[in-house]
């Protein structure tokens, strides 16, 4: 069993808190991503499950045992790093075969002479290489074997990183960023071969990175970390229709949510620049707070029968869709409108136009940032929003 359960940890550099109250349970088998941005602590967290940095409060326990005390080598976990971390002059078979030989040969078995003399040394160095070819054909690498990693390509290399974690049938396997030297086609191509090796093994998986696309395509469920704090874990789809803090809103979706300060009127209905939306809060008390929108929950309209008006400033071209930039007056920065190819082709910069939000999908969140629970349509909204 590999289920790992942190335990109200924390940590400190001096009198710096880089993580605080970390409480997190993965399950066994799961892919696990903890995502947020440079500095959020990450890593860090990563590094402590693996023994490579100790808490300075809390606990860690892996098929529940506690593995505080333990060195790293015996809490029997792999890590993959974000340079591969391979032996320049090895060759691919002996980077892979390393850690069955550091784990299973004393000292004196290790000597490349006497080594083979000793007792038994024949079948060991049999069942070692069988598992290094299971490994290598998994992997599609066996014809690397006799290479060295200087004659192999990123992604190459990165699939021998990954052999040599797999080789001791670890109970987790613990990734820090390894597809961030990669260039963008082949991260894409690697993403898709780690979520189905993770398929394939069945193991746990945590996995580091501050790249959304990687979080949001490969996860079981996404830990959302910042400034040291766990701010929220949920399933993708979870965490990007429902997100409970408006630092998760933000972070997660490309194009970035749109986020409007919003007044909550008589009836606790939201106005935006002085203009009542079709949305109100189900909180009577709350007053300030600031409406959530995803471009793709925005439509361009005809200027009657629009929430908001403004002026469109800006038109990317993504291929597939437009995405349009339309400024309102009052508002400090554009909001971003997901189109159609064949809408985008008929937008022309400059125009004058409406957009209406669909209050069904919009997003409330208070003067600290939390998610007010729910947003609802406004009783004397409910006719005109049926009749547009």
């Amino acid at each position: 069993m590999a289920q790992i359960a942190i335990q109200a940890l924390n940590k400190s550099f001096g009198d710096t808190r880089v993580l605080e109250e970390i409480n997190l349970n993965i399950q066994d088998g799961e892919f696990l991503t903890l995502v947020g941005p440079s500095g959020c602590g990450k890593s860090t967290l990563l590094r402590i499950i693996a023994g490579l940095e100790s808490q300075t409060e809390g606990h860690i326990s892996i098929g529940g045992c506690q593995v505080d005390q333990l060195r790293p080598k015996d809490r029997n976990l792999a890590m993959v790093f974000q340079s591969y971390a391979l032996y320049p002059h090895l060759t691919v078979r002996e980077n892979i075969v390393t850690p069955l030989r550091m784990r299973n040969h004393k000292w004196y078995q290790r000597l490349p002479l006497i080594g083979n003399l000793m007792p038994g040394a024949e079948h060991r160095n049999r069942e070692m290489e069988t598992k290094v070819n299971q490994v290598s054909e998994l992997l599609q690498i066996g014809h690397l074997l006799d290479r060295r990693p200087g004659e192999l390509s990123g992604g190459q290399r990165q699939r021998v990183a990954l052999g040599r974690a797999m080789v001791r049938s670890p109970d987790a396997f613990l990734m820090d960023e390894p597809l961030s030297n990669l260039d963008a086609k082949l991260r894409v191509h690697m993403r898709t071969e780690i979520a189905q090796l993770h398929k394939q093994l069945g193991t746990t998986f945590i996995y580091v990175t501050h790249d959304q696309a990687e979080a949001m395509t490969m996860s079981d469920r996404i830990a959302l970390m910042m400034d040291g704090e766990l701010l929220q874990v949920a399933t993708p789809e979870e965490i990007y229709r429902n997100p409970v803090d408006v630092r998760v809103a933000e972070f997660i979706g490309s194009p970035k949510i749109n986020l409007l300060p919003a007044i909550a009127g008589a009836g606790g209905r939201i106005n935006v620049c002085n203009q009542p939306l079709r949305i109100a809060t189900p909180d009577p008390l709350v007053q300030s707070v600031t409406l959530g929108v995803r471009p793709e929950n925005v439509e361009l309209s005809i200027r009657e029968r629009s929430d908001l008006q403004g002026r469109l400033a800006y038109l990317e071209n993504m291929g597939a869709e437009f995405i349009a930039h339309v400024d309102v007056p009052g508002l400090e920065t554009p909001v971003l409108v997901r189109c159609d190819v064949e809408q985008g082709h008929l937008l022309k910069l400059d125009q004058q136009i409406g957009i209406r939000i669909k209050p069904k999908h919009a997003l409330l969140f208070n003067d600290q940032g939390r998610r007010i629970e729910s947003c609802k349509l406004h009783q004397e909204a409910r006719h005109e929003f049926a009749c547009a």
